[in-house]
């Protein structure tokens, strides 16, 4: 039924792959980023910080889960920690930490530039006091990994920190004992991880994994809004995030994969890029009259888990509508779309909503 309009990823050449993964970290620190500003804006930055907070200690252990389970790599001791917080999903798409090491049972790791940080002082805007966020963080990932380490903020805004890094933190085995005068250790890059050194079908889970976690990631936003300002205030926020990141992602698939194909038949196959498509089950696409195509997808994973939770389906007719028009628009504004159905409308089992793609 695809027609060839659906990619066979293992058949991509690595470098291409690389740049995949590399797309979706820069997607996910936007999507985190407009969540953050939209809570900021309307409800302050405090109520920012505790969504943020909120999203992140779940998404931490989330996203440890699934490196266990997706990455057979070695991930034992302290450097083996450090190498897991590299598939964190958004630190490719930032400065990555540096890493001291003090003998077996002390390591320090910290970030000499702050991608997040950096971008507030370019706009005017106050650090933002993310120790409470980074504590949640690095505790929750380290709980899944090996809950035998204990983690220790060193410094983190709202703390002062020195000129040569923006936040530390002290990771330590049971047998650590601490010492007078520790040094200055030794700096250690053997927990770095080449990712063209990976096999082909390890970067295909990669790239599936940071799919998921960066649709985790607005999902759990879209939660965290609901339970702390309603339904309503959460579409709300939901409509303007994807309003403004859908053209992001579309201009970041020109630039970091070279994508240039237009018409119906491209727009479609662009969306095999796509953060949504790519975290769900494959969509299906029918040739229809005239060249035009239709998009459907028999799975949706944040309606599926609604509905498991007993929660219910949430409306994203709207939500579809305007981010599929402002991903199509940046790739060929001749190509159309329009919804034949998606939640809150009725839909066949087997299919959550169904799109057309016209000229």
């Amino acid at each position: 039924m695809n027609n060839g309009y659906t990619i066979d990823w293992m058949a991509m050449p690595k470098s291409r792959l690389v740049q995949t993964i590399k797309m979706i970290s820069a997607n996910a620190v936007t999507l985190d980023g407009l969540w953050f500003r939209g809570i900021e804006d309307e409800f302050g930055l405090d109520a920012a910080v505790k969504l943020d907070r909120y999203m992140w200690e779940r998404l931490a252990a989330i996203e440890a889960r699934r490196i266990k389970e997706n990455l057979d790599l070695d991930f034992t001791g302290l450097l083996g920690l450090a190498r897991a917080l590299m598939f964190d999903t958004m630190v490719l798409a930032l400065p990555l930490p540096e890493v001291r090491v003090f003998g077996p049972s002390r390591m320090l790791l910290y970030y000499p530039q702050c991608g997040v940080h950096e971008k507030r002082d370019s706009k005017g805007l106050a650090h933002f006091p993310c120790k409470d966020v980074g504590i949640g963080i690095y505790k929750n990932f380290v709980r899944v990994l090996d809950p035998s380490v204990s983690v220790k903020c060193v410094c983190c805004p709202p703390d002062e920190h020195p000129g040569e890094y923006y936040c530390a933190w002290e990771f330590t085995v049971p047998s650590y004992r601490p010492v007078t005068n520790p040094g200055h250790g030794r700096k250690d890059k053997s927990w770095l991880v080449d990712l063209e050194s990976l096999p082909a079908e390890t970067l295909v889970k990669i790239i599936k994994m940071f799919a998921t976690n960066c649709y985790s990631l607005d999902g759990l936003w879209f939660r965290g809004a609901e339970r702390e300002y309603g339904m309503e205030a959460a579409l709300r926020h939901d409509l303007e995030v994807w309003r403004k990141f859908a053209p992001i992602e579309a201009h970041r698939l020109q630039e970091y994969l070279d994508f240039q194909e237009t018409g119906v038949a491209g727009v479609v196959r662009a969306l095999n890029f796509e953060t949504v498509s790519m975290s769900f089950p494959p969509f299906e696409v029918e040739e229809s009259e005239a060249g035009r195509l239709l998009v459907s997808y028999p799975h949706c994973l944040p309606q599926e888990a609604r509905v498991k939770q007993g929660v219910g389906e949430f409306h994203c007719k709207e939500v579809g509508v305007t981010s599929w028009e402002g991903f199509v628009t940046v790739l060929d504004p001749t190509v159309k779309i329009r919804c034949h159905f998606a939640p809150l409308d009725p839909h066949p089992a087997g299919c959550w909503c169904r799109w057309e793609f016209y000229q």
